[in-house]
């Protein structure tokens, strides 16, 4: 979406053609190289023809606005040198995704005349040859322009451009650049004129800033902990499930490949290299990450849905024939879990408890898939005894409570009670350490799934319904009334292997059983 034209304080009009300033030689034209980001720069003509007979227009006599609007006419329609070219790039059109206008003045000319220019920083959809876009621009509206391919990111180009400099100075910078988007808003220039922070950005920032303290003579620049960043994603030092140790590694390809100031900022902090690498990780997966968190429930299930099966259906037989020789209705079960994804824990829906006879009944195995389709770090399985079982509860999509007791071992019966109807729930944390401030009142909708020991939990549903039958009220009767429980009996023989954690499976147990069920109700 373009901005509204303001313009600065008025400068005199050239009145005749002046001196132009040629491209600055660190921003080289480069024809052959195909780049997504380029700096266009349209500078006051030296000639009032170009070399191929057009006529060239003075930047003095076209707006920010008429800039933006010829580029994106260029980029939409190309002019080729020939019919070859045209064939050759049939299918690969090229589109703007943002662009941003800055208006500039030249020195004064000859003829005591400020004559104006323009820079444009400019991104495409993906790389591409510039020069049929310069022939547009030159063809269809008289514009000389040159086309910088020196910059990497769009962000160089927007500093090159928006930052002032020794050569360039702050007053000499455009006030009120032309911002424009094709998704209708761009970010501010505060923000796009950022560089991007990745692994390889930062070790070529460090790297130059070692090489031009080399050349001033003074010592390495000083080491901090996001340093250590490129060094543990270049040589993929991480920790696993299985290895918990990936500092030693570290340690080892320092001692190798990094510089004494280095070694010493990673034996000052030796004790806390392991949550450093984890924490060097979190940042450099985030994107994935962000993805993954904003996600409902049911859009993780859809995408389970149509991925890849894992398991070559094994998972989705073998919880099938258990739910059958234990006589569970299967799209009823498919339906709560539904629900229970659909609207998380609340009033109007039940927890649902799997409750075992003997064990082996595969009332674990049906849950396990929640955690690969929700997300490892989404879904909580279990709860920490000690003086704070909820921790952690409040970044989760989904609690499994395996082999869960109904009393007051774990929780308290009054916060179970609270936290299964859908209430809040106070959440107790460590005070006096920076992690923490104050305690949480949870809110949040993450369902709860459940399995428990058959002998564990009849005895509280005998006592409930005791309740019940003597009129007499009890935190039983609360409490089972907010379940729904399916009983296994019937132990089933071991798989002959383990069954992978099949998220595809899972999904189409949840969806085809919730639409089985919906057309039997109709």
């Amino acid at each position: 979406m373009a901005a509204r034209e303001r313009t600065p304080q008025r400068r005199r009009r050239a009145k005749t053609p002046g001196t132009a300033v040629v491209a600055e030689p660190s921003l080289p034209e480069e024809p052959s190289r195909r780049k997504a980001v380029y700096l266009v720069t349209v500078a006051h003509p030296q000639a009032s023809h170009s070399t191929t007979g057009a006529q060239l227009r003075s930047p003095d006599t076209f707006t920010r606005d008429d800039l933006q609007r010829y580029l994106l006419d260029a980029f939409a329609n190309p002019a080729y040198a020939d019919s070859g070219n045209q064939a050759g790039s049939a299918g690969t059109s090229v589109q703007v995704l943002r662009m941003v206008v800055f208006q500039e003045y030249h020195k004064e000319a000859a003829d005591g005349e400020a004559h104006r220019h323009y820079h444009v920083a400019v991104r495409a959809t993906h790389s591409h040859l510039f020069a049929p876009r310069k022939r547009a621009l030159l063809a269809r509206h008289g514009v000389a322009s040159h086309w910088s391919s020196s910059h990497d990111t769009y962000s160089s180009a927007l500093r090159y451009c928006g930052m002032p400099s020794p050569r360039k100075p702050l007053a000499a910078l455009d006030a009120f650049p032309l911002l424009w988007s094709a998704d209708g808003e761009h970010e501010p220039m505060v923000d796009a004129m950022q560089e991007p922070t990745t692994a390889a950005a930062l070790e070529e920032r460090r790297h130059k800033a070692t090489l031009q303290a080399a050349e001033e003579g003074t010592g390495e620049p000083r080491v901090s902990e996001i340093d250590v960043w490129p060094i543990v994603v270049r040589h993929g030092i991480r920790n696993t499930d299985d290895n918990q140790e990936a500092h030693l590694r570290l340690i080892a390809v320092a001692r190798e490949t990094c510089s004494p100031a280095m070694m010493s900022f990673l034996f000052r902090i030796r004790r806390r290299l392991p949550s450093l690498i984890d924490d060097v990780w979190t940042w450099e997966e985030v994107h994935d990450k962000v993805a993954l968190s904003q996600r409902s429930r049911m859009q993780c299930l859809l995408d389970a849905m149509s991925s890849r099966c894992s398991c070559g259906g094994e998972w989705l037989r073998f919880v099938e024939e258990a739910l059958c020789c234990n006589g569970i209705d299967t799209s009823a079960l498919a339906h709560d879990i539904h629900e229970n994804l659909l609207h998380g824990r609340c009033e109007t829906v039940p927890v649902i408890v799997l409750a075992g006879l003997h064990g082996g009944e595969g009332k674990s195995l049906l849950l396990q898939p929640l955690a690969t389709v929700l997300g490892e770090d989404y879904v909580q399985e279990g709860l920490a005894t000690g003086q704070f079982p909820l921790l952690g509860l409040e970044s989760k999509r989904a609690i499994v409570l395996n082999e869960w007791r109904f009393d007051a071992s774990v929780l308290p019966l009054s916060v179970q009670l609270l936290w299964f109807e859908g209430k809040a729930v106070p959440i107790t944390r460590p005070q006096g350490t920076d992690a923490y401030y104050g305690h949480y009142r949870y809110k949040g909708s993450a369902p709860i799934f459940v399995t428990t020991p058959l002998k564990a939990l009849q005895p509280v549903l005998d006592e409930a319904e005791a309740a019940i039958a003597e009129g007499q009220a009890s935190d039983l009767t609360m409490l089972t009334r907010r379940l729904h429980v399916y009983k296994f009996t019937m132990r089933m023989p071991r798989p002959r292997r383990q069954l992978p954690r099949c998220a595809a499976c899972f999904a189409n147990f949840v969806l085809q059983g919730e639409e089985a069920w919906s057309h039997r109700a109709m």
